[in-house]
């Protein structure tokens, strides 16, 4: 099933819809809010041509999967790609929730739109969460740049409950990687933060969310920690997410 959104410039914005016929549960994966964070863009596709061609992550056959590949097409489809969209605007910023629009600041690397909820990517974020609500669990995919901090990932919550499944998950992949560098987890839950997008989708449409940023200075499973988009890189963020689909309800 395939879904699209047609946005005010005629920039058609498409989803897609993973669904089998006996399904009792939804997952929304979504990457490309700043589309030069290619390895969550890429990481996201090569998770879902896993599912797709040989199961490699061994799910059963009960969860839909709903996919938004890159919320910012414009910003993707032009070299280099950008971090705002093509008006120099951070949906991150932009995305308004309890007034939060009023409490950011624009800078260097994109403003925060002329108004709150300006921008179609916006919009269509919004409109992609609303179509699905209630909703098992959102994964916003995103990737740190430049950091050269040995930091295996950092996560923003929608609510504290969600800390225990959270910490369990890393702990596992760290496990997996035989690895001991830290991660962060984060909660934004307060009105007014940076990043209103996961506390909205829980409180407004009831879906537990997660932001993931991988570090690009990490090396520990497997990348050079020199640039964040290689192949270890891709590969880690692909067996991420499965630990995080095939976690069980969050």
């Amino acid at each position: 099933i395939n879904g699209l959104f047609k946005d005010c410039k005629n920039l058609n914005t498409y989803y897609y819809v993973l669904e089998p016929s006996n399904y009792s549960r939804t997952i929304l994966l979504s990457a490309g809010m700043n589309a030069c964070e290619l390895s969550p863009i890429f990481g996201l596709a090569y998770f879902i041509k896993g599912i797709m061609e040989e199961n490699i992550y061994g799910f059963r056959d009960n969860t839909r999967f709903v996919v938004l590949p890159i919320i910012c097409p414009s910003s993707f489809n032009v070299v280099p790609k950008l971090y705002p969209n093509s008006n120099d605007v951070r949906i991150n910023k932009n995305f308004s929730y309890k007034d939060s629009w009023n409490n950011v600041i624009s800078d260097i690397i994109g403003t925060k739109g002329s108004y709150p909820d300006s921008e179609a990517e916006t919009l269509n974020l919004k409109k992609w969460l609303n179509c699905y609500d209630g909703a098992d669990l959102w994964l916003d995919c995103h990737a740190d740049l430049e950091s050269e901090v040995p930091m295996l990932f950092q996560t923003i919550l929608s609510h504290k409950e969600l800390i225990p499944k959270v910490e369990s998950i890393q702990n596992k992949l760290k496990d997996f990687y035989d690895i001991t560098e830290p991660y962060i987890i984060d909660n934004f839950v307060e009105p007014g933060d940076l990043f209103p997008k996961t506390l909205y989708a829980w409180e407004v449409h009831h879906i537990p969310s997660i932001m993931i940023e991988q570090w690009a200075g990490s090396t520990c499973y497997g990348a050079s920690g020199k640039k964040q988009c290689e192949p270890a890189s891709i590969r880690n963020y692909a067996t991420m997410l499965a630990q995080y689909c095939l976690e069980g309800e969050i």
